[in-house]
C-alpha cells in the first residue's frame, strides 16, 4: 500500500534583528502520525531543517523519541 505524499506550507515568519530570539512555537492538529519538518533559511542564505516523527492518538500528539 502507497502512501499519498502530501506536501503543505503550514505557516512563513520573516524574523529580523529586531525580533529579538528567534523562537517560535507552533501548535498543529494532526489528523494522522506522520514526519513534521521545518525548514529555516538564516540571513546568510543557508538552510537549516530538522524534523520529528509524531504520534496521533484520539486526544494528543506526542514526539516520538
Amino acid at each position: 500500500m502507497q502512501r499519498e505524499i502530501r506536501s503543505q506550507i503550514f505557516f512563513a515568519v520573516y524574523l529580523t534583528p529586531r525580533s529579538g530570539a528567534a523562537n517560535i512555537t507552533p501548535c498543529v492538529r494532526l489528523a494522522d502520525s506522520q514526519r513534521v519538518w521545518a525548514i529555516a533559511q538564516m540571513n546568510n542564505g543557508t538552510f537549516w531543517q530538522g524534523s520529528a516523527e509524531t504520534l496521533v492518538t484520539l486526544s494528543a500528539c506526542t514526539e516520538m523519541v
